[in-house]
């Protein structure tokens, strides 16, 4: 789980390196795996497409707080991590 305002480690190739959470999109005060987020971008690479300051939208796809699956099993990762995303999974027909 990430609470609002927590920092998150950007695992794709968009050029942010850190960015803050600022909304999470299911109406939730924490956001877990699987869910979609609006956050600002803090620490970017040089050259990269996103700049320090925008909003964007993201995918969270690692969290610390460990996830109970079907079988009792627990996974648990060592950062916090999402991708930046262009658009939501929803195909517009």
């Amino acid at each position: 789980m990430i609470s609002l305002l927590g920092k998150i480690n950007i695992i794709d190739n968009s050029g942010a390196k850190r960015v803050q959470l600022i909304k999470v999109l299911n109406n939730r005060k924490v956001g877990v795996a699987g869910d979609y987020i609006i956050v600002v971008a803090k620490k970017v690479k040089p050259k990269g497409k996103v700049q320090r300051g925008q909003i964007k939208r993201a995918l969270i796809v690692r969290t610390r707080k460990e996830t109970i699956q079907r079988d009792g099993s627990l996974i648990r990762f060592k950062t916090n991590a999402a991708i930046i995303v262009k658009r939501f999974g929803i195909k517009n027909k």
